[in-house]
């Protein structure tokens, strides 16, 4: 955001967390056709609003899931990380990128003078097991960073890693990065698609997230950026992310953080109609999706009163904070003046809510979701004067429904491949070949196939040993040489309680066999205070130990 997994707990503050999301100055994107965004839905929406009528959701009706199941390449069918990753870097997108990255070298080189010292004459054509390894240097090179790309193959006792220089040389891999590519340069239609270098790629990609997974009852829309400050027509400056300028990617997300589908925004695009850009984003997003009472959680820069409409329609729910001024018919909620703890709502006639409560800013929500009401829930927690901690629940479903693309976000940053780069279509490629594919190919894994706990780091180093090494776990080390009589260590019987020099405060340690008796009936935290502390102990076992302790452990035997 090791902690490698969000901590949904409600803060013991009262403050909700998504209080500031309704700040609209603070929160506008400031993009080119923004204005789209405002359309009136007072033209929209005519109907008279009444009280909050709470009945039950209907029932989510879809498998989901798992849909595609995962080859294992080994002799024994387990399925590895690598088999997860190949699941979505498959055959033919490997194939792709070796066919257009030899393409792009005879391009340029019929395009430049090359002379007879340039490392360029080094070339020769690219192989799907060399492109494999380059994917492997790559995330090994997020793993273990380095200032400089050519420190990676460096004979420096400071630098250097045995592994890369093992696999590929400097100059190879150079000129693959140089020629990495996803497209013919010859159909060039950046006029009509400003994406068309990636174009490939990207609808490659797409087809494998939405066929191998779908979503449950709960998904996610929100905006990731891919960081960027050079010149380039559609980057986007976005204040609240930790990446201000890039590229921006909108990504709906299971509450997993799978990411099931993505658009990377270019500009003005065509809207639906009477629909603004945003919302005609979340349209877009959720093809397929539709007709089964899926609630689709977003925040203010996507949802307006239509939008609900729009989803009701198509048998889908819809939660999310709004703009008080696409409040349209409705904005007597948004101008409700309320006291702090307080909460009103209204409804419409088609079943579109506008709930507000008052923390310590205003909050104004939508939902559609029938269950939702405007009355106040325990959360199960405290604030800090003891007090019980209330809240509407849809502020409650949108807490825990958020949490999708920003657990994407966070997995994806974490030893991330992300380097400097001229040219603006890597930057992304990168973002979606070793961050969002494999987020996705872990969590298909950790859920499916792991048989225990694992994590997103190990998970990489997996990858790694299975692109470079051609073994998907780290082999068993050989045992110690055996040690000579003298050096083994003594019997039991032989050992001695020595006293620690030094003053008590600094080497008083717990007794470890007081420590072992107490916690059999009492928890960690209470061992902690209770269990005595004592100077001796026994180097042998590298444990302290009071007298009696130590006669039972040693004497008893």
């Amino acid at each position: 955001m090791s902690s490698e997994e969000i901590d949904t707990q409600e803060s013991t503050s009262s403050l909700s967390e998504v209080s500031s999301l309704d700040d609209d100055l603070d929160n506008m994107h400031l993009e080119s056709g923004s204005s789209v965004e405002e359309m009136s839905d007072d033209e929209m929406d005519s109907n008279s609003w009444n009280e909050i009528e709470s009945e039950s959701d209907e029932e989510f009706m879809e498998d989901h899931g798992l849909v595609e199941e995962v080859t294992s390449a080994s002799e024994d069918n387990t399925v590895h990380p690598i088999d997860c990753y190949r699941h979505f870097i498959t055959d033919e997108i490997i194939d792709l990128m070796v066919r257009e990255t030899n393409r792009y070298a005879e391009q340029f080189f019929r395009a430049h003078n090359i002379t007879s010292r340039s490392k360029f004459r080094q070339w020769k054509p690219a192989t799907d097991q060399e492109i494999l390894k380059f994917l492997g240097i790559v995330i090994q090179m997020g793993l273990v960073q380095m200032p400089k790309l050519s420190h990676y193959w460096s004979s420096s006792q400071l630098y250097g890693s045995e592994i890369i220089r093992n696999s590929m040389p400097r100059e190879r891999f150079e000129l693959l990065l140089k020629f990495w590519h996803f497209s013919n340069n010859v159909n060039n239609n950046s006029n009509q698609d400003r994406l068309f270098k990636l174009r490939p790629l990207l609808d490659l990609l797409k087809a494998r997230f939405s066929s191998v997974y779908i979503p449950g009852s709960v998904v996610t829309i929100d905006e990731s950026m891919v960081p960027w400050q050079g010149r380039l027509s559609f980057k986007q400056y976005i204040p609240g992310k930790a990446h201000k300028y890039g590229v921006k990617i909108y990504k709906l997300a299971a509450t997993n953080g799978y990411t099931w589908n993505y658009i990377i925004y270019t500009g003005q695009q065509d809207s639906m109609a009477g629909l603004g850009h945003a919302q005609t984003v979340v349209m877009h997003l959720l093809d397929d999706l539709e007709g089964c009472y899926r609630t689709v959680v977003a925040d203010n820069f996507f949802t307006s009163i239509l939008l609900a409409k729009r989803l009701l329609e198509h048998d889908t729910y819809l939660i999310g904070t709004l703009r008080s001024n696409r409040a349209g018919s409705g904005s007597e909620v948004a101008q409700k003046n309320l006291r702090r703890g307080e909460v009103y709502g209204l409804q419409n006639k088609e079943g579109v809510k506008l709930i507000k409560w008052k923390d310590k800013k205003d909050v104004l929500m939508i939902s559609t979701r029938p269950l939702h009401s405007a009355t106040l829930v325990d959360t199960g927690n405290i604030n800090s004067k003891n007090e019980r901690i209330m809240k509407p629940q849809v502020v409650l479903d949108y807490n825990e429904g958020r949490i999708g693309t920003d657990l994407s976000d966070q997995l994806s940053s974490y030893y991330t491949c992300l380097r400097r780069s001229i040219k603006w279509y890597r930057k992304v490629a990168f973002e979606l070949v070793f961050g969002t594919a494999l987020v996705n190919s872990y969590l298909i894994y950790k859920e499916n196939y792991a048989a225990s706990k694992v994590t997103i780091l190990q998970f990489r180093e997996s990858l790694v040993r299975s692109l470079l090494l051609g073994m998907p776990f780290e082999k068993m080390k050989p045992g110690p040489r055996q040690k000579s009589i003298g050096q083994t260590k003594r019997k039991l019987a032989d050992h001695k309680l020595e006293e620690k020099e030094g003053a008590a405060r600094d080497v008083r340690r717990r007794c470890a066999g007081c420590y072992e008796k107490n916690r059999e009936q009492q928890s960690r935290e209470a061992c902690h205070s209770t269990t005595k502390r004592v100077k001796t102990f026994c180097s042998d076992c590298n444990k302290f130990f009071c007298l009696d302790c130590f006669n039972e452990k040693h004497h008893a035997m």
